[in-house]
């Protein structure tokens, strides 16, 4: 055997060594790809169980949950203006789960004095332990009109869409 020949017979002969080698590697990288998708799969699952738990422990029951919304709305706007108001209110969306919070619902509600309507805008509300609807925040319709960008910052964008419209505010340009 010639010298020109050995290196080529030495790469050979690492070839037959590398070769397993490198499919047992791939095979190790194939196996812990599927592992990471089982696992994030498995997380996502799990988290997606906690904030339905969530939802399930805290949003009043299907038969009292408008009752319930009506009582705490009107209580909250009684006290927020000092007057016997009666809340008309319509969805926006909800519910919407972060983490471990209570649930948030969000609505359009007018404000009645007797037949008069006094004020109206958007709420933001959280389900608690079944028998409560806190209000979180309420921003008036001419808050919106005023400071229309604020709406955005405070409310999902599937919610302002439907404030903007029922505010018959132009949407600011992102």
């Amino acid at each position: 055997m010639t010298l020109e020949h050995q290196p080529q017979q030495k790469w050979a002969e690492r070839r037959k060594i590398l070769r397993p080698l490198l499919r047992l590697g791939c095979a190790f990288v194939a196996m812990g790809a599927l592992f990471f998708i089982m696992w994030v799969g498995m997380m996502l699952y799990v988290g997606f169980q906690i904030a339905k738990s969530h939802v399930d422990a805290n949003m009043p029951p299907t038969e009292q949950f408008e009752a319930i919304t009506t009582r705490d709305l009107q209580s909250y706007f009684r006290e927020r203006t000092g007057k016997p108001v009666r809340v008309k209110w319509e969805w926006l969306m909800g519910p919407v789960q972060t983490g471990i919070a209570y649930p948030k619902f969000y609505f359009w509600v007018q404000i009645y004095e007797g037949d008069v309507l006094i004020d109206e805008g958007a709420v933001r509300v959280a389900a608690v332990a079944q028998t409560r609807m806190d209000v979180t925040d309420y921003m008036s319709t001419d808050t919106i009109r005023a400071n229309p960008q604020r709406v955005c910052w405070l409310f999902p964008k599937p919610a302002c869409e439907g404030i903007f419209a029922r505010a018959n505010v132009t949407p600011p340009s992102p």
